[in-house]
């Protein structure tokens, strides 16, 4: 199906809309994936050494410094960092805690080498270009660093989800379907109010200087007052605010669109996976790993790769 999309909107645009909804997490809302992946980061974040600095890759509002946030306390405690190209909005007590830099692309991180003990990217790096975002990710790792990816599985449960989502959205914004007849309606209808308005307020000037010396119940008086009145009441609402409101759905309903099509396009299959770990080898990191991480129910949500820098 042809993307609805315009260009009136990009992908950064639309995940800054999105992490200005307050929200955590960036595909899922299950309560039981949620946590399998807050586990996940856990085990990671158990084993780094105290007062070890962090970096998240894509952090968006901060869902996985968020975990390594409950370990800052004694006698553990991480210096945390996270990077996204949009603009985030964390919760203020984790924006207290760690160090947020938006419009930062992985490709291009604005840190010294061999900067951090661990690096982390959820869902993210697998956006931009794939070998360039392993060099960075590698370079700003000190030697015995950690890295840690989950990226979206190609077939996998999120996905499949997502590729439903794509569909009926797409339905919704297509030319010609039900958004773009609202605002098409709506535009058309307050231009047409407009001139209506303009022409009745020229005849209503026309019409004072013979009105204004009438009795209060002439027949002209009462007629010209009560079309006006029945013009100017017709609706229950103000037009304006209505094509604003159908027009603001719309780019939000086309920002939530350009991210799960994202999504569906950054999916690896085990190929990239594979070739993610051949990068990372290629690149010195050593104990480089990957694997499915499946849910309770034994469906893939995502891979893991792991690795460290020697």
């Amino acid at each position: 199906m042809v993307s609805a999309c315009s260009e009136q909107i990009d992908i950064t645009s639309a995940w800054s809309l999105y992490w200005r909804s307050g929200k955590q997490a960036s595909f899922t809302e299950d309560e039981e994936q949620l946590e399998a992946l807050c586990a996940e980061w856990r085990l990671f974040f158990a084993g780094l050494r105290k007062n070890a600095a962090i970096l998240d890759l894509g952090t968006g509002n901060g869902a996985v410094l968020r975990v390594a946030a409950e370990f800052c306390q004694d006698p553990i405690c991480f210096s945390l960092h996270g990077v996204d190209a949009a603009e985030v909005h964390p919760p203020e007590n984790l924006a207290a805690q760690a160090t947020f830099l938006t419009g930062v692309k992985i490709e291009a991180l604005p840190f010294e080498d061999a900067y951090f003990d661990a690096v982390a990217s959820q869902f993210a790096l697998e956006y931009g270009d794939r070998a360039q975002c392993c060099a960075e990710a590698t370079r700003v790792l000190r030697r015995g660093g950690h890295l840690k990816l989950l990226s979206h599985a190609a077939g996998g449960a999120l996905h499949s989800t997502v590729r439903g989502r794509v569909e009926r959205l797409s339905r919704v914004l297509a030319e010609g379907a039900l958004m773009e007849v609202l605002v098409t309606a709506a535009t058309e209808e307050t231009a047409a109010a407009r001139r209506a308005e303009q022409a009745l307020q020229g005849e209503w000037s026309r019409l004072q200087s013979a009105l204004e010396r009438a009795p209060p119940a002439d027949a002209a008086v009462f007629f010209a007052n009560g079309v006006a009145n029945m013009w100017r009441n017709r609706h229950r609402y103000n037009l304006d605010d209505l094509l604003a409101s159908l027009q603001a759905a719309r780019t939000r309903s086309r920002a939530i669109l350009l991210r799960l099509e994202a999504l569906q396009s950054a999916a690896c299959t085990k190929e990239d996976i594979d070739q993610i770990c051949c990068d990372l080898r290629a690149l010195g990191m050593a104990e480089v790993s990957s694997s499915a991480f499946l849910d309770k129910a034994g469906r893939q949500l995502c891979w893991v790769v792991e690795a460290e820098r020697v």
